[in-house]
């Protein structure tokens, strides 16, 4: 279940977060790792069950303010950042 619910935020919720002055972002270490767990459920092909959850979540709890695996991939393509390991890959991830 915590799968589903991986924090790295999208660019309106933070910057809702930041228009309340609480500032909170996530660090590049958290964005990483949340890419990096996105490809381990692509892998281990447990992102279709992660997807069934993540349905099942929204329509309990609502809209999510932070990425989904669907998103992180999306992010990951537009920002052709194949390999998470380089200094820059968090840059690049952000600007996405």
């Amino acid at each position: 279940m915590w799968l589903s619910r991986i924090g790295v935020q999208r660019r309106h919720a933070r910057e809702q977060v930041v228009h309340l002055g609480t500032g909170v972002r996530e660090t590049p270490r958290e964005a990483i790792d949340a890419f990096a767990l996105a490809d381990l459920a692509k892998a281990s092909k447990a992102d279709v069950d992660v997807a069934a959850s993540e349905s099942a979540w929204a329509s309990l709890a609502g809209g999510r303010e932070d990425m989904g695996l669907e998103d992180l991939a999306l992010v990951r393509r537009e920002a052709s950042v194949a390999d998470l390991r380089p200094r820059n890959a968090f840059v690049r991830l952000r600007t996405a």
